[in-house]
């Protein structure tokens, strides 16, 4: 996969995936290439609409601390 790749390969999986953040996670990571850059960019396509609110709870244990005080938004 090349970084032309990264965006659009992420917008399917979020869009094949709507409104469930974990099957949209684990798709993306079964995939190729930049996983980091993937997931994260799945990640915020499937999250934009609720927030948080749509991340499992052990996700949010293990995510690291938010940077710039962006905690709750």
């Amino acid at each position: 996969m090349t970084a032309d790749d990264t965006v659009p390969s992420a917008v399917r999986t979020a869009a094949r995936h709507p409104a469930d953040l974990v099957p949209a996670r684990r798709a993306t990571a079964e995939g190729f290439g930049d996983l980091d850059a993937t997931c994260a960019i799945t990640g915020g396509v499937e999250a934009a609409p609720t927030g948080v609110d749509a991340v499992p709870e052990r996700g949010l244990r293990r995510r690291e601390p938010p940077h710039g005080g962006a905690e709750g938004r």
